[in-house]
């Protein structure tokens, strides 16, 4: 008696929902442009720094790129 009702119903929502039925993409379907995926950018080193913030023993690990670094905190992590 269950399984006829989850039948029917299982089949009722594939009717309702448009796409679920299939996994397959039809032949009439747009196919995803090749350009929706941004390319990956290239990969600059980051340089993370440790801190102890005053009145805390709790560290504080900041990783920025070099470009970021100079940008945001006047700073330099290559230079010593």
């Amino acid at each position: 008696m269950i399984k006829p009702l989850l039948m029917t119903f299982a089949s009722a929502v594939l009717a309702i929902v448009p796409g679920v039925s299939s996994a397959t993409p039809r032949a009439g379907d747009a196919a995803p442009a090749a350009s929706a995926v941004p390319a990956p950018a290239e990969a600059q080193p980051k340089y993370c720094v440790l801190e102890t913030p005053t009145g805390s023993h709790i560290r504080k690990k900041t990783c920025l790129t070099r470009d970021q670094w100079i940008n945001s905190c006047n700073f330099d992590p290559t230079e010593k």
